[in-house]
This record gives C-alpha cells, structure tokens and sequence, in this order.
C-alpha cells in the first residue's frame, strides 16, 4: 500500500466516523502530496484537528438547568417565572426540552428571562454567554439592560420603555 492509499483509507474511517463534510475532506486530500521519497508533506493542522475530534462530543447548551436552580433560590414556580417574564409556555415548553430539540432562545428571551429572576450583570452574562450572547459595551441597548441589572431595576415594561425613548427600540420584545 502506497503513503497516499493508507491516508485515504485512514482519512475514509476518519471522515465517516465523526462525520466530516466531503469538502473538508477533499480540502485535506487536496493539501496532502507524496514527494519523491515518500514523505508525506501537508499543513500538520487538518489531521490533527481531525484526530481531535474524537476528545468531543456533540452537546446542545441548555440554560434550563441553571434556570430551575436560580427558580429555587428564588421561590419561584416555572409559571410564574414565564409569565413574569413575558414568555408563552409554548416557547417556555422549548426552553425546557432545548437539549434534545437544539432549540436556541433569542438573546432577547434570555434577558427577560435573566430580569424576571432578578440575576445579577454576572449571572446573566453567564446565561447568555451558554447560548453564545453577551452583553457588549459596543451596544447602546445592551449598556441600557446592564445599568439596569447593576441598578437592581428588573421591570421589564421599564426597561422596554428606556429602550424605546433612547433607541427607538423595544429589544426586549
């Protein structure tokens, strides 16, 4: 068996077992070429990165589970909660099973839901940045929300307000 036919077949069990798109896999046959000796030559990155992909497993992020901890802290039922937060139970329902679904709240769901449980700047960074938000300094409504978590001010009817009279938006809604 050739250098190039044992990577193929190599880069073939790789590929299918942890599901590797097929233009990832051309793209690393494409770098890989045999010179004159034998030796193969390629950027070291792709079969490294690909052989550690086995050290991960696919996992959906979940709030829920920080949810009902911050729910008992607080003495707060879940219906209380979503309806404090201005949230359906349907997509409350969604937010619950999220880690089998994949389903991903807005980052605007996850802010009322962050000031209907009254968290504080650093627990709501931490709900957010699950899901892959945060709130930026960049942002005119996202300094508005901080201020008004630091401040201890969680209505979110006041806050839609501010939002609206500075922003001309609701963001929260």
């Amino acid at each position: 068996m050739t250098t190039m036919e044992y990577i193929k077949t190599h880069l073939d069990f790789i590929s299918t077992t942890y599901k590797i798109p097929e233009y990832i896999k051309k793209s690393i046959l494409e770098s890989i070429f045999v010179d004159g000796i034998g030796m193969v030559c390629r950027p070291p990155d792709y079969l490294d990165i690909i052989r550690s992909l086995q050290k991960f497993e696919k996992t959906e992020p979940d709030i829920y589970p920080a949810i009902i901890n911050y729910c008992t802290e607080k003495n707060l039922e879940e219906v209380e909660l979503y309806k404090k937060a201005g949230i359906a139970r349907a997509s409350f329902s969604k937010i619950r099973s999220m880690s089998k679904t994949g389903y991903n709240p807005s980052k605007a769901t996850v802010l009322r839901l962050c000031l209907a449980l009254e968290l504080t700047i650093q627990q709501t960074q931490g709900m957010l940045e699950t899901l892959g938000y945060h709130l930026s300094d960049a942002s005119i409504k996202d300094k508005i929300i901080s201020w008004c978590i630091e401040n201890k001010i969680y209505d979110i009817n006041t806050i839609a307000s501010v939002l609206n009279e500075v922003t001309g938006d609701y963001y929260i809604y």
